[in-house]
């Protein structure tokens, strides 16, 4: 799965299970190297919905910075759109 940012800042994270990812997180004023290293990832649809969820350690200089976890849920808005 990817993850995009836009905007004010740029940020395009790569998640796959067991794979580490080097990115470049750019804002107007400085940009910061990123490692993202995936250790869980999961995707399934349930009742109409899709749910994703997924763990990873991010470290910045080659050093820990923590430990994170997204939780998406995306459905259809009642009007069809």
């Amino acid at each position: 799965m990817v993850l995009l940012r836009r905007g004010m800042l740029y940020h395009r994270q790569e998640f796959r299970k067991g794979f580490r990812h080097l990115s470049l997180y750019k804002t107007p004023y400085l940009k910061i190297p990123l490692e993202t290293g995936t250790s869980y990832l999961h995707t399934c649809c349930h009742d109409d919905a899709w749910h994703i969820e997924i763990h990873y350690t991010l470290a910045r200089d080659g050093k820990p910075y923590g430990n994170m976890k997204i939780l998406i849920d995306i459905e259809e808005h009642q009007d069809g759109h």
